[in-house]
This record gives C-alpha cells, structure tokens and sequence, in this order.
C-alpha cells in the first residue's frame, strides 16, 4: 500500500471537491462518496493479499479460521461505518452519521459475541 498515491488522490479529490461546493454544491457530495469508493477499493486490493497470509500463518499457528474470519468481519463493519459516517457528517447529517456509529457498534458487539462467549466459558472453567 503506497500511502503517498493514497494522500497525493485525497488531496487532489479534496480540492475538486471544495471547488464544486463553490460552484455546483449539490454534486460535490457524489464525487466525496466516489472518492471515497476509489480509495477504498485501492486500499481492499493490497488487504486481501495481507488477509490472505495472515490466514495462512493463522490456520498453521491455531488450526481454525473461525477466529480469524470473525476479527476479518469486525474490520470491515468498522471500515464502512467510518466511511458512511464521514459521508453522512459531510453531507450535514449529523444524526444520521451518529445512528451509523451506532449501528456499526452493535454490528460489532453481534459478530464478535461468539468470541465474548468463549471468553467467558474459559474463565468460568479456569474458576473451577
């Protein structure tokens, strides 16, 4: 992942989008939330190779995938309820970027309960 292209685009994208709210504001939300895809599809690419070695390492280390598969999900919610929430409080609706925390919050909570559980069964057990 190169960060220089990374930062070298937002601001490029930054700046055509701060020149439309100027001029055309109603599309400078649309070419906020393509940007954003761009980058994000740019930044998925190189994380599927680095997913994919952790994986390997991972099943050879613990022998289950289902840990790994879990943290992979909690990853992305987060991901894309950051993005969503960025476009929401760009947009003006603060409230709305608000619930999407939220929602990605208990997204999190919901995935990772198995997790929790597990966690909580092998403490019970260490207490016995």
């Amino acid at each position: 992942m190169d960060i220089l292209k990374i930062a070298a685009f937002a601001f490029c994208g930054l700046l055509v989008v701060i020149l439309l709210k100027s001029a055309k504001p109603e599309y400078s939300l649309w070419v906020s939330a393509a940007l954003a895809c761009i980058l994000a599809a740019y930044v998925l690419r190189d994380l599927t190779e680095m997913i994919a070695q952790v994986q390997d390492v991972w099943i050879r280390a613990a022998g289950s995938s289902s840990l790994l598969r879990i943290l992979v999900r909690i990853i992305g919610i987060s991901c894309l309820c950051e993005i969503m929430a960025s476009l929401c409080k760009e947009s003006g609706c603060l409230a709305l970027a608000g619930q999407v925390t939220l929602a990605g919050k208990l997204a999190v909570l919901s995935v990772g309960f198995p997790v929790l559980l597990e966690l909580i069964n092998f403490i019970l057990e260490l207490g016995q």
